[in-house]
C-alpha cells in the first residue's frame, strides 16, 4: 500500500513540470521571496528515497505536539462546534505547542533600486511557451495607505494591460496584471505566457508601464473617480455563499491579522485618494526608470521553438490541412453573424460578406479593419444607432484576439507602431539562490490588528 501511494505522489511531482508555464512561475516567485520554502524538484529529491519505516517514525513526532485552530460558522450551534473541536483533540491527543515555538512567517525584502532576474528552463521539452512574472515590491501589508494605492493601480491597469499586451501586441493568450500579496508584503506583478523570448517580454512590460505613466498623467478626473468607485464596490461586495464567507474568514485567520473588516477599511482608505497621490506612487514604485523601485523577474524558458515543435508534430502524424484565407474569412463571418444575432441583431453571413470583401487577413491593423467593417454594417444596413454600434464594437478587440487564433488567423503586429521601451538599469542574474537569499533582509512577522482573546467568550473582560 505504501508503494502505491508513494508512486502516486511521485507521479504528481513529475507531472508538475508538464503544466503550462504560467501555472509554474508563481511557485518560483514565492520561493525566491520566502525565508523558508521549497520548489517541486526539491520535494521530488526527498520523496524518492523514502521508505515506509521513515513515515512510521515521522508521523508520531508530527502529531505529538501541535497548535489546533478550528473555524465553525454558518448553521451550527455553539455546543456542536465545541463538540467537533473536542473530537479533534480527543482523536489526535496532542500536547499543546507553546507559543514560543510557533513559526513566524516572514518574507525577504528587495532593497530599493534593486533589479534581479531568475531563469529556469522548463522541464517539458515539447513546450514552446516561455513565461515571465515581472514583480515590483511595494511594501508591508500593514501599510493601508500603500495597499489601497496598489489595489487601485491594479484596477486601472487591468483592462489597458490586457488590451495593450495581448490584443494590440499579441504577446500571448495569457496576460495578467495586478496586485500580488505574500505573507507580510505586497507588490505589483505582470504575468505573460508567450512564444516570444522572455527578454522581449520584459522589454514590452517596461514599455507598457512607461505608456501607462503617460495615460495616468492625462487621465480625466471623471475617469479616475470611476476607477475608485469601481474598486470600492468590489471591496464592499457581499459574499454570495458560505464558501466565499469561509474563504474570507480563513484568509484573516491564516494571515494571523484577524482583520475581519479589512474590506471596509480598504474602502474607507480608497475614498480620499487623489490622482496626484497615484502619480507619485507610480513614479516611485512602478515606473521602469525609477531609481527607487525594487524588481524581481522570473523567466520560465522553453526548450523548444514553434518551428521545431511543428516539425516534430508533422513527423509523428499528418496535420490537419490549414484552411485557406478565403475559408478563414468565411468562418470568421459566420462566427460574427452568430455573435450579432445573439445580441438580437438579425444577421446572416450573406449580409456581412459585402462589408468584408475588401478585408485582407494578412495586413497589419487587422482587428481595427474588422471592427470598421462591423461598425459600417451595423450603422448603414442594420440601422443600429451610432452609440449602440460603438458599444458593441468596444468589446471587439478582446473577443477577436481570442477568436482569430482559433481560426488559424495570425494577427500581424506592426513593430513600428509599438510604444518604445525606456532604457533601464542592468539586471543582476540570480545564479546562487542561497547566496541571493542570504543577502536580503527579512520583513517583520504578521501582527494581529485585534488580540485573539477579544474573540473568545467574554473576551477583554
Amino acid at each position: 500500500r505504501f508503494n502505491i501511494i508513494k508512486e502516486r505522489v511521485l507521479r504528481g511531482l513529475r507531472n508538475w513540470d508538464f503544466q503550462q508555464p504560467y501555472r509554474q512561475v508563481g511557485d518560483f516567485t514565492r520561493w525566491l521571496g520566502s525565508e523558508k520554502g521549497w520548489i517541486n524538484e526539491q520535494y521530488l529529491a526527498e520523496v524518492e528515497p523514502l521508505k515506509a519505516q521513515d513515515i512510521s517514525a515521522f508521523y508520531p513526532q508530527l502529531l505529538r505536539q501541535m497548535h489546533v485552530e478550528c473555524l465553525a460558522h454558518g448553521n451550527i450551534h455553539k455546543g456542536d462546534a465545541l463538540r467537533i473541536t473536542d473530537l479533534v483533540e480527543s482523536t489526535l491527543r496532542p500536547r499543546t505547542l507553546p507559543r514560543s515555538q510557533w513559526q513566524i512567517r516572514r518574507n525577504l525584502l528587495l532593497p530599493p533600486g534593486s533589479d534581479f532576474t531568475y531563469r529556469h528552463t522548463l522541464g517539458d521539452k515539447a513546450n514552446v511557451n516561455h513565461c515571465i512574472e515581472y514583480y515590483l515590491y511595494v511594501g508591508s501589508l500593514d501599510d493601508h495607505a500603500l495597499k489601497v494605492k496598489l489595489l487601485l493601480l491594479g484596477q486601472m491597469t487591468e483592462e489597458v494591460g490586457f488590451d495593450q499586451l495581448r490584443t494590440k501586441e499579441q504577446l500571448g493568450y495569457i496576460v495578467f496584471t495586478g496586485a500580488k500579496f505574500a505573507a507580510t508584503i505586497m507588490g505589483y506583478r505582470v504575468i505573460i505566457q508567450s512564444e516570444k523570448p522572455t527578454s522581449y517580454l520584459e522589454e514590452r512590460v517596461n514599455a507598457f508601464l512607461a505608456l501607462f505613466a503617460s495615460r495616468l498623467d492625462s487621465m480625466t478626473q471623471e475617469a479616475f473617480e470611476g476607477h475608485k468607485k469601481s474598486l470600492i464596490n468590489k471591496r464592499l461586495e457581499k459574499v454570495k455563499n458560505l464558501d466565499q464567507e469561509s474563504e474570507r474568514f480563513w484568509t484573516q485567520i491564516t494571515s494571523e491579522r484577524f482583520s475581519f473588516v479589512q474590506n471596509e477599511i480598504d474602502a474607507a482608505n480608497i475614498k480620499p485618494l487623489t490622482k496626484q497621490e497615484m502619480i507619485d506612487f507610480f513614479t516611485h514604485y512602478i515606473h521602469p526608470t525609477s531609481p527607487a523601485r525594487a524588481k524581481l523577474s522570473v523567466h520560465m524558458i522553453a526548450q523548444s521553438t514553434p518551428k521545431s515543435a511543428e516539425a516534430n508534430a508533422e513527423a509523428e502524424a499528418d496535420k490537419e490541412k490549414k484552411p485557406s484565407k478565403p475559408e478563414q474569412k468565411q468562418q470568421l463571418i459566420a462566427i460574427l453573424s452568430e455573435y450579432l444575432t445573439s445580441l438580437n441583431i438579425p444577421t446572416s453571413p450573406d449580409k456581412l460578406i459585402p462589408h468584408f470583401s475588401p478585408l485582407d487577413l494578412t495586413k497589419p491593423n487587422l482587428i481595427p479593419d474588422i471592427l470598421t467593417a462591423i461598425s459600417t454594417y451595423l450603422t448603414t444596413e442594420a440601422k443600429i444607432p451610432t452609440e449602440q454600434a460603438a458599444a458593441i464594437t468596444q468589446q471587439g478587440p478582446q473577443i477577436l484576439s481570442a477568436v482569430l487564433p482559433e481560426l488559424g488567423i495570425e494577427i500581424p503586429v506592426d513593430e513600428e507602431d509599438l510604444p518604445p521601451a525606456p532604457q533601464v538599469k542592468e539586471t543582476v542574474v540570480i545564479e546562487d539562490v542561497f547566496a541571493y537569499k542570504a543577502g536580503l533582509a527579512m520583513s517583520k512577522g504578521p501582527v494581529a490588528v485585534r488580540a485573539l482573546k477579544e474573540f473568545e467568550e467574554g473576551g477583554g473582560e
